[in-house]
This record gives C-alpha cells, sequence and structure tokens, in this order.
C-alpha cells in the first residue's frame, strides 16, 4: 500500500468513483424554487487536480440519483426546459467521463413546482439497461403536526425500448425503498422502509402510519425479471425486519459483512448488527443511551473484524466484538480521523518550546500500530482508491 500525501489541498466533499477520483458537487439556487442547480467536478488526487465536467450545460438537482456501480465512468444528470407555463420538460442524461460521449437516457414532462410542495424522485441506476425510479410524496400524520415523505410508486425504466413498468410489490410499493447497495456483480443489499429516529418519527407517528422495515438481500436480475412479469411479491431473503417498536436507523455494507443498527426507541436502545454474509452468522453489540442519530455507534469492519469506537474518557478506544475487549487504544492528544484499508489516519499536535504547536498526521497499521508514515500539516481528508494508494490530503 503506497501512502502518498497531497499537500495544499481543498477539504473533499464528495466520493470515491470508479476507484480512482472523487466526484463532487457545488450546488447553487435556481430560477425555479425549491430545485438547485448543480456543477460536477472530479477530483484526481494524483496530480491534485479539479476539473468541472459539462460546464457549458446547466444542470439541475432535480432526482436523487444513485448509480449503484462506483465502478464506471458514467455520470447521471437532469435538465429542465420550460416547455409552457407551468410545465416544463426533465431529461437525464448518461455522460461517459472518459468518452465524453453523452446520451438521454429519460425524458418526460411535469410542473416542477410538485418537487417545491410535495414530491421527490429517487432514481436507482441498476445497469446499464435499467433505472429504478420511485416517487414519494408528502403525506401527514393522523394529528397533521408532523409530515414526511411516506407515500411511494415506482416503476422499472428500460433505456433501450423507453418502457415504463410499474413496481407492484406490496413491500416496495406500501414500505418505500431507502437504499439499494451493490455487494457483488448481481447481488445486492435491499433496505425497505422509513425509519423511526429521524425527527423523532416514533414519538409523533401512531402504529397504523408507520412501514415495515426489512433488510434483504435481492438478485439484480430476478428484481428486473419480476418486476417485467408484474409479480406481486418479489423474490427477496429477508435477514432482519423492524416494527413500530423497533426500528433501523441505517444499514452499510462494509467488505463481507452487512453492518445495521437496530435501535428500540422506547427504552433508548440500540443492537449494532454485523451480519456476515459468507457464513450468515451475526456478531451484536449493545448500546445504551440512544435518543438521536449523534448517539448511534460508530461501527468498523478492521482486518476484517467488527469493531466498535470508544470515546471514553477523551481517549479513543476500539472494541473487539469478537476478543469481547478494546484491543487498540490512543491516547486523548490524538484524534482517529478515519479508518482506510486497516490503517488508522491519526491526526495530532507537535508541541514546541516556543510558538504555538503545529499540527501533525500520522498513519498506523493495524494491529500492532506499526507507525508508517508522519507528517506536519493540517488534516483536510483522505482518499483510498482501488489502485493500492491512499491519499493524505493536508493543508
Amino acid at each position: 500500500m503506497n501512502i502518498r500525501i497531497i499537500k495544499n489541498a481543498h477539504k473533499i466533499k464528495g466520493h470515491l468513483y470508479n476507484g480512482s477520483f472523487i466526484l463532487e458537487k457545488e450546488y447553487e439556487p435556481s430560477e425555479y424554487e425549491g430545485v438547485n442547480t448543480v456543477r460536477y467536478y472530479i477530483y484526481k488526487p494524483e496530480k491534485n487536480e479539479r476539473i468541472e465536467l459539462l460546464s457549458g450545460k446547466k444542470k439541475y438537482d432535480i432526482y436523487k440519483i444513485k448509480c449503484l456501480d462506483k465502478k464506471i465512468d458514467n455520470l447521471y444528470f437532469t435538465t429542465i426546459t420550460d416547455i409552457n407555463g407551468d410545465n416544463q420538460s426533465i431529461t437525464m442524461y448518461r455522460y461517459n467521463i472518459e468518452s465524453k460521449d453523452i446520451e438521454p437516457v429519460y425524458s418526460v414532462r411535469e410542473h416542477i413546482s410538485e418537487y417545491n410542495n410535495y414530491k421527490k424522485t429517487r432514481v436507482f441506476i441498476l445497469n446499464d439497461f435499467f433505472m429504478l425510479f420511485q416517487n414519494e410524496y408528502i403525506r401527514y400524520n393522523l394529528t397533521e403536526t408532523y409530515n414526511g415523505y411516506f407515500e411511494f410508486d415506482q416503476f422499472l425504466y428500460c433505456i433501450k425500448d423507453e418502457k415504463k413498468v410499474p413496481v407492484v410489490d406490496d413491500n416496495l410499493r406500501i414500505n418505500g425503498i431507502e437504499n439499494i447497495k451493490l455487494l457483488d456483480n448481481n447481488r445486492c443489499m435491499i433496505k425497505t422502509g422509513f425509519n423511526l429516529i429521524t425527527d423523532e418519527r416514533y414519538s409523533k407517528m401512531e402504529k397504523s402510519e408507520v412501514s415495515l422495515e426489512k433488510i434483504s438481500f435481492v438478485n439484480l436480475g430476478q428484481l428486473v425479471s419480476d418486476i417485467l412479469l408484474s409479480k406481486g411479491n418479489i423474490v427477496i431473503d429477508t435477514i432482519d425486519q423492524a416494527f413500530y417498536t423497533e426500528t433501523f436507523p441505517y444499514a452499510a455494507v462494509k467488505g463481507k459483512y452487512i453492518v445495521y443498527s437496530k435501535v428500540q426507541p422506547e427504552i433508548h436502545q440500540e443492537q449494532v448488527i454485523f451480519y456476515n454474509t459468507e457464513t450468515k452468522e451475526t456478531t451484536t453489540c449493545i448500546n445504551q443511551n440512544i435518543y438521536g442519530k449523534e448517539d448511534l455507534a460508530w461501527s468498523y469492519i478492521i482486518g476484517q473484524t467488527p469493531y466498535i469506537r470508544l470515546n471514553i474518557k477523551g481517549e479513543i478506544s476500539f472494541y473487539n466484538l469478537i476478543k469481547n475487549k478494546a484491543d487498540i487504544s490512543f491516547s486523548r492528544e490524538k484524534k482517529v480521523e478515519t479508518v482506510v484499508n486497516d490503517m488508522f489516519i491519526v491526526s495530532g499536535r507537535k508541541k514546541r518550546l516556543i510558538g504555538k504547536d503545529k499540527p501533525t498526521i500520522a498513519v498506523y497499521r493495524y494491529p500492532d500500530l506499526t507507525l508508517l508514515h508522519q507528517e506536519k500539516g493540517e488534516y483536510m481528508g483522505c482518499i483510498a482508491t482501488d489502485r493500492n494508494s491512499i491519499y493524505i490530503l493536508k493543508n
């Protein structure tokens, strides 16, 4: 693993794309109320270079677009064109960053004002041929004191045939899709149902108003096939579910694990669950005093081992759930910024006899905490690419 230092770097606000660069977004208000324009930039850490994509084309943040495969070169974005009065045309494009080829993949006429008042749309790019759309609509609770996007409809869109196929599966249609994460080439983790931690929904919604939450496996090919065949019961393999007295604030894919939080709001208790997708075994940790998302445990997979980060009297330690003990710790003078590729990126300050203390950055290797690199400078971020390199950004 190569450790490279990027000097005079800016604060990274984006995610790794195609394993080699960062895709960043910048937003500005547009002429449409409640809809922003968006500029896309790619940041190449090898050259400390930031380039704007398609600067001559006005792009809008109208859809929340998620491409399941982050290793491809395609960027999806939307434009808006006025047709007449309040009627607009929304067009979705596919842009290949490497070849610079651009093509429209979807177009629809809508009233943009709907997106300011009561509607939003998610788009899951399943592959080069199919996209799964989910429209979400505002719904008030029974006492009309709280509202959220709790009504859903979905359709599968075939790019080649320009064909929409509605989703009729009750689980997806009623509970909605919160997230889809790619596990391998054709298998995904799908989280359905909305969580009750956000905005303390557990205290604002009745039992009849909340959704059934599920964390499941789904085969992408099977999902597409079942929707095309208008199946009312899409084949999924559910590993856990929650309803009313329990909720899932998040579910993430970390290596060979699905890591998720299961909270019981009434007793303010959290279970952090590590589900091994290979062995189907689970490892669980209990966390108390959960009142909001900020109280949830920090979970890690380090050296293929489940860990929970602890902060006790200002000292950071990592609790090994296999050994049932904290076997990694850092003094209160050090701040663990992140853990990537089994390496701890730690910032601190070097004391001087005269003048101000100087900021430092250090890299330690798991499990023996061997010091691999130390550098003066203020930590700005870290990028781990698919090319066996870690780029540490400093100011």
